[in-house]
């Protein structure tokens, strides 16, 4: 990508990317931007609304989507030099992230003042089109980032070969990560078994639970290119030889981390 000219051999710091998303990728710092804004409301209306919906408060879903999508724009704003694809194909891309951002928190919030559930829910013909159309948006912004994903394995970039490796990386996790929504659409239910456990603040079940795995695989976009940032920094302080290797095993023990939430959720369907 040409768009964005910044001395990113090492990636974006914290700091600096904080400082330049801006002008790094305008759509995607507004989306980052709206969504924290969201953020805000729905956190208010969780002090000021006690109506809940399966027994959690009706905004808190909201909330915990409106973040989400904050940190997934934010992270491909801060990315956006590292990434090695056209800036055509990018354009796209950040386009994706703001539509469907734009339209999965409305449905959703809207369906949260109406004080029902948006996920799995098809009790009346809104509700369903609701969810569909959910569904539909995760699948269209999912299937391009694999595109962007699969070019930027195949394209060259100036960043150091450590933080190539994480953001390649963590592309590919986020992709399949994402694509664990795939048996909840089909099961319709994102757990499958009485839980023997409950952890807390997430509220998955254990075991019998997908959305362990799609958190773990979707957050490698945030682990994996801040592993090769830092592998690629030590590299530069002489403190590490093979920083690929330092990335790689990160990503081993992420993939792993994604195998046991992927063996726990299926467990139930199996046994």
């Amino acid at each position: 990508m040409g768009s964005t000219t910044v001395d990113h051999r090492d990636g974006p710091s914290p700091p600096a990317a904080v400082a330049t998303l801006w002008r790094r990728d305008r759509t995607l710092t507004l989306t980052a931007a709206s969504q924290l804004l969201l953020l805000v409301v729905f956190l208010v209306g969780i002090a000021v609304d006690p109506r809940t919906v399966g027994g959690e408060p009706v905004w808190l879903k909201p909330a915990k989507f409106a973040a989400s999508l904050a940190v997934l724009a934010g992270t491909l704003a801060a990315l956006t030099p590292s990434v090695p694809v056209s800036d055509r194909l990018w354009r796209w891309a950040a386009a994706s992230v703001a539509v469907v951002s734009t339209g999965e928190i409305a449905l959703i919030g809207g369906q949260a003042l109406r004080g029902v559930e948006s996920h799995f829910n098809t009790s009346t013909a809104l509700d369903a089109a609701v969810y569909n159309a959910m569904g539909v948006l995760v699948f269209g912004v999912t299937l391009v980032l694999a595109v962007v994903t699969v070019q930027a394995w195949r394209g060259d970039t100036d960043t150091h070969p450590a933080f190539a490796l994480g953001v390649r990386l963590g592309l590919a996790a986020f992709v399949l990560g994402a694509l664990e929504a795939v048996p909840m659409t089909v099961l319709s239910t994102s757990t499958v078994s009485t839980a023997w456990v409950t952890l807390p603040v997430f509220g998955w079940a254990i075991p019998g639970d997908f959305r362990a795995a799609h958190f773990v695989g979707m957050h490698g976009l945030q682990v994996l290119p801040a592993a090769g940032l830092l592998a690629a920094r030590g590299a530069r302080a002489g403190r590490l030889r093979r920083p690929r290797l330092v990335v790689w095993a990160v990503a081993g023990l992420w993939s792993l981390l994604l195998a046991v939430g992927v063996a726990v959720a299926v467990v139930p369907l199996v046994a």
